[in-house]
């Protein structure tokens, strides 16, 4: 294997992991709140796209748009039922509630599910890859980067062109101020964290027919979703896809170099190092 084909697999699974942390730095951004169950929502995407493949015979990409639809409906229950009581409260309450539903999730996927590993191995396109000289692209993978990249521009437009985005700015910046210009506060904290549930679960789908699925996948991924919005800056959404990016890269030449039981300890070490030379990020954005 080459090293520029390490690399394009770096940068292709780098997808994936910017899908999930856009929407932990959007929440973060807007709402002030580490969501610690991300990771879980991207595992209920998992096995909801593995159950409308197996009950109703869909395809994952099929199925994309009930995934999203029933995650950002998921994230806005969430919010409603559990997360605005503590959203002016202190940071150990938030962290305490979010593991707490990341729990609830995980159990219930162990009731339902069971804990042996599932996997769909499903290809796009015929062939499963896409041969470029000596480089061979998997087409799951390169899917879940274009998925990416364009859910990521489509925040970024949401965010900066319409009045919804502004209001989520505007709450980001300052709260109060916000509320006193007449914004919704609470339905923007609803929509934000529906949006960031919705990233979680369309992260879910590209990544089910990479990646097998089981009750506490989502939790590893979250380690790295953490490095990845550490790196590319808090509350930045365009760093978060880039800190997604040089994560899959780095995680990918680790792996080849090293090995794949070094890979991790990589990533965290660039996560160390990270906060010791740059703390704020590669793109600072407090205000997403």
């Amino acid at each position: 294997m080459t090293t520029i084909q390490i690399l394009v697999s770096g940068v292709l699974i780098g997808g994936v992991y910017a899908l999930l942390a856009v929407g932990i730095t959007l929440v973060l951004g807007v709402m002030k709140i580490v969501n610690f169950a991300q990771g879980e929502l991207l595992m209920v995407g998992m096995y909801l796209t593995l159950l409308l493949h197996t009950v109703l015979g869909l395809h994952p990409y099929v199925a994309f748009p009930i995934v999203v639809v029933a995650l950002f409906g998921l994230g806005a229950g969430i919010h409603f039922g559990l997360l605005r009581w503590v959203v002016d409260r202190g940071h150990t309450q938030q962290i305490v509630l979010t593991l707490g539903i990341g729990i609830v999730l995980q159990s219930a996927a162990l009731m339902i599910f069971g804990g042996s590993f599932q996997s769909l191995q499903i290809e796009p396109f015929r062939g499963g890859s896409i041969v470029i000289g000596s480089i061979s692209i998997g087409t799951t993978r390169l899917a879940a980067f274009v998925v990416a990249g364009i859910a990521t521009i489509a925040l970024l437009f949401l965010l900066d062109r319409t009045l919804t985005g502004k209001a989520m700015r505007a709450t980001a910046m300052d709260r109060d101020a916000a509320t006193l210009m007449g914004i919704p506060v609470q339905r923007v904290y609803l929509i934000t964290m529906g949006i960031g549930s919705a990233l979680a679960g369309a992260a879910g789908v590209m990544l089910m027919p990479i990646y097998p699925v089981y009750p506490t996948v989502g939790v590893n991924i979250l380690l790295i979703g953490f490095v990845v919005v550490v790196l590319g800056g808090l509350g930045s959404v365009a760093g978060a896809f880039l800190g997604g990016i040089i994560i899959g890269v780095v995680e990918a030449l680790a792996g080849f170099w090293l090995g794949a039981a070094m890979s991790q300890i990589v990533v965290f070490a660039l996560f160390i190092v990270i906060l010791l030379v740059r703390p704020q990020g590669i793109l600072k954005g407090d205000t997403v």
